[in-house]
């Protein structure tokens, strides 16, 4: 009785642990397929893929292309990837993680085995972050224009002149 309950307990924790993974074990039928990416700082093998926020599947490899990444991934067998899909590289917060989002288009026509899935430039952190530095040396370049405007530097700054010019005038009013 004793090994009986041993054996079921065991079987009860191997089948929770493959249910607690989300699929992510190796159980279930697979679809491969590729895609190629610009920047693929952060994905690794076994990074999850997800369609709709759920995990869907799992990068096989990532190899390197010339100047990009071709990443090998693959998707459970009863998610229906079209033509017209798209693949982009999401992070999950400010600590960097990251996995790929997968947007199932509208097209009739599915992707086949080893396929490629058109990837999209994702804003994650590192574009929000060059993006800020690009819209500060702007707003940098405007502030030093107005500060040349308002006091140029070895000259009577333009407001201090009309200043001096309203106080002229208000003398010159009392005068008459």
């Amino acid at each position: 009785k004793v090994g009986l309950l041993a054996i079921a307990t065991i079987v009860a924790i191997v089948f929770m642990s493959f249910k607690i993974t989300s699929n992510q074990s190796g159980f279930g039928q697979y679809v491969t397929y590729r895609t190629i990416v610009k920047d693929a700082s952060g994905i690794f093998p076994k990074t999850p893929i997800k369609v709709a926020g759920i995990a869907a599947g799992r990068i096989s490899s990532i190899e390197l292309q010339g100047n990009t990444a071709l990443i090998t991934f693959e998707i459970l067998k009863q998610i229906t990837v079209t033509k017209n899909s798209k693949l982009r590289i999401k992070s999950v917060g400010f600590l960097g993680d990251k996995y790929l989002e997968i947007y199932v288009g509208d097209s009739p026509e599915l992707l086949a085995k080893m396929d490629f899935i058109d990837s999209e430039e994702a804003a994650g952190m590192e574009t929000l972050i060059k993006d800020a530095a690009e819209v500060l040396a702007d707003v940098k370049v405007i502030v030093k224009t107005m500060k040349e405007t308002v006091a140029p530097e070895g000259e009577t700054s333009p407001l201090k002149k009309i200043i001096a010019d309203v106080s002229e005038l208000v003398a010159n009013t009392k005068e008459a």
